[in-house]
């Protein structure tokens, strides 16, 4: 089998979980964020199809959050 890749070996053979991502709403906005140790979460993807959403600077990609609602 031959795996075609930019992703270094050691993290495509690897047998330890990768960082999860969960999906969460926050501000009525459905979100993809990776939680923090300190509690908050990092948004990662906007999983939204409204346009204006992704003009609000708060739900940009990157930012932290804390305490979103759950799904």
């Amino acid at each position: 089998m031959v795996i075609y890749t930019p992703m270094p070996p050691e993290v495509v053979l690897s047998q330890e979980p990768q960082d999860t991502l969960e999906e969460r709403e926050f501000c009525g906005v459905r979100l993809l964020v990776r939680p923090l140790p300190g509690g908050g979460y990092r948004i990662e993807r906007i999983l939204s199809t409204d346009p204006n959403v992704f003009l609000q600077s708060d739900l940009m990609p990157g930012n932290v959050i804390r305490d979103p609602g759950k799904v």
